[in-house]
């Protein structure tokens, strides 16, 4: 594959040259193992690397440091700019969907030197996708850009089931045909954030979450409601500051909720119950549905929250008030 991905994960621990995906000893085989899944490319990963990689590019422009990501010579955080046109070049020339349906595809699975193309298109991807491809062509004056964030778009906005008054998860993957099955929380409320300028039918979204992904005082992942996701609550804090002064009391509510959730070493809970479902598979090895969250200290729970009570929208850089 072209250079200018990232995987979906790296072995903790130092930095190592090149990083290292995780992976166990397996004795009986008497191999090193990774994980095809770990080893693979979501194409939401990069575009979130992207987003991370402009917000840094930002912050070293306003705060004109040169040693925040800048090399010698360059202008400042060109370095953090060249990386995420980096990922966002390997998003459009690579997973593309060629399906009448368009935008972005799931990304790869597996190992090298075949790894599995994953033809199913998620709307969460692409609305990562179009903040981030609309966030690199605001920051490089880049008409391309703006292009791949239009294919992203007309994605996302043919998913909504006015009807259901709800956006569906994506497609099958035939890179066609709607998948309708299932509420997955973070597809109903990153299109609040990301498309600042999006239909206003689409915050009929809200009515249908809280209808559908409640439980524990908070927001489930999925529409089951076995327990509280810290994380989605915190998310969901942040998409009712987006409604304006009508979801401030809300946003406040749920807020509090996640931050209930905080393990003793400061970061919060995962979940409040051992474990909840999320009706999704790992991958395609797998035979049922195995993605679950644990009752864990979670990075990602933790910066959804600082997210919401600074009012910081991830997917434009900027404050929502």
């Amino acid at each position: 594959m072209p250079t200018g991905r990232v995987r979906n994960a790296y072995r903790a621990g130092p930095a190592a040259t090149p990083p290292l995906p995780p992976g166990w000893w397996d004795a009986g085989s008497g191999i090193w193992a990774e994980d095809a899944t770990m080893v693979g490319t979501a194409t939401g990963n990069v575009c979130w690397a992207a987003l991370a990689l402009l917000a840094l590019h930002d912050d070293a422009r306003h705060a004109g440091d040169a040693g925040s990501g800048a090399g010698a010579g360059a202008p400042v955080g060109e370095d953090w700019l060249g990386a995420a046109r980096r990922l966002l070049g390997w998003v459009a020339a690579t997973v593309r969907n060629p399906a009448a349906a368009g935008g972005f595809a799931g990304g790869f699975h597996g190992h090298e030197p075949a790894p599995v193309r994953l033809g199913w298109v998620s709307t969460e991807h692409n609305i990562d996708a179009f903040a981030a491809f609309s966030w690199l062509a605001r920051a490089t004056g880049e008409s391309r850009w703006e292009a791949e964030a239009a294919e992203a778009g007309r994605l996302v906005a043919a998913m909504w089931d006015a009807q259901a008054a709800r956006f569906l998860t994506g497609t099958l993957p035939d890179g066609v045909t709607p998948s309708r099955a299932g509420s997955y929380l973070d597809a109903q409320l990153w299109p609040l954030l990301a498309f600042p300028d999006g239909p206003a039918r689409w915050g009929r979204v809200l009515e249908t979450v809280a209808a559908t992904h409640a439980a524990e005082g908070g927001l489930d992942f999925n529409g089951d409601r076995d327990g509280l996701w810290v994380e989605g609550t915190a998310q969901g804090a942040l998409a009712w500051r987006r409604a304006a002064l009508d979801g401030r009391v809300e946003a406040r509510r749920l807020l509090a909720v996640a931050l209930a959730e905080r393990a003793p070493g400061g970061l919060l809970q995962a979940t409040r119950a051992p474990s909840i479902s999320t009706g999704l598979a790992l991958g395609p090895d797998s035979t049922e549905p195995d993605f679950r969250y644990y009752r864990r200290p979670h990075l990602g729970a933790t910066a959804w929250a600082v997210l919401a009570a600074e009012g910081w929208n991830p997917f434009t850089g900027r404050r929502l008030d």
